[in-house]
């Protein structure tokens, strides 16, 4: 949804998203929580905890304001909400040679909120400059928790101590005409997870990307985008 006063050059738009979220996990934990596989007297000391298909829905949201200045500059702002995931499944406990245990669990899953902020500058009229900045923080993710839903037991309780992230992008877009445009970009991301809690199931660290990508208008009410990204952590 957006609003616009073109006497002013501003902008305002309201974007809900509908967030579906899964999660199928599987982690070691020993009840004493040491890392140890085998005890002293030689028994599996180690545990598992499967949690399988847990699922939630959340309403997130993104805001953002825009000004349309002169000389062909264009300055834009968003914000996108925090959304906390509380994932219910079913979990799978098994401690050293202990019979598994079936219970309901819940995996909490905080997702951050992001600031970005951007800049179009229209070099010519077949280049456009579009540099962005972007903050998220991430360092609300202190510790990751999984309860019995029973009794509010706790099943898994990793550190995390995240930091915050921060991101550089820039785009390039050149207009072959009035009804095509091509953009190439990059990104370069810092990583969140220090290296004395770095998990490899997180999927996380430093990164960066490269984009090729391309827009036809079809018509004057109506565009066609396509893109390709590659991400290397």
């Amino acid at each position: 949804l957006g609003v616009s006063y073109r006497d002013s050059g501003l902008s305002l738009g309201v974007a809900p998203v509908m967030n579906f979220a899964s999660l199928s996990t599987i982690t070691a934990r020993n009840p004493d929580g040491s890392d140890r596989v085998i005890d002293d007297a030689g028994r599996l000391a180690e545990g598992r905890m499967f949690v399988d298909d847990a699922t939630d829905q959340q309403l997130g949201m993104v805001v953002g304001l825009r000004y349309d200045g002169p000389d062909g500059l264009a300055f834009g702002l968003t914000w996108q909400r925090e959304v906390l995931y509380q994932l219910k499944g079913q979990g799978r406990l098994t401690l050293g040679t202990a019979e598994e245990t079936v219970i309901d669990a819940r995996i909490d899953l905080p997702m951050a909120q992001a600031i970005r902020y951007g800049l179009d500058w229209t070099v010519s009229p077949r280049w456009v400059i579009r540099p962005t900045i972007s903050w998220i923080e991430w360092s609300l993710m202190e510790r990751q928790k999984a309860v019995n839903l029973s009794n509010g037991d706790s099943l898994m309780d990793l550190p995390r101590e995240w930091s915050d992230a921060w991101a550089g992008r820039l785009c390039v877009d050149y207009l072959v005409s009035e009804w095509l445009r091509l953009t190439v970009g990059g990104v370069y991301e810092l990583g969140v997870t220090p290296p004395r809690t770095f998990d490899p199931g997180s999927s996380e660290s430093n990164n960066w990307e490269l984009a090729v990508g391309g827009s036809y208008q079809l018509s004057p009410a109506l565009r066609i985008s396509s893109s390709f990204t590659w991400q290397q952590f």
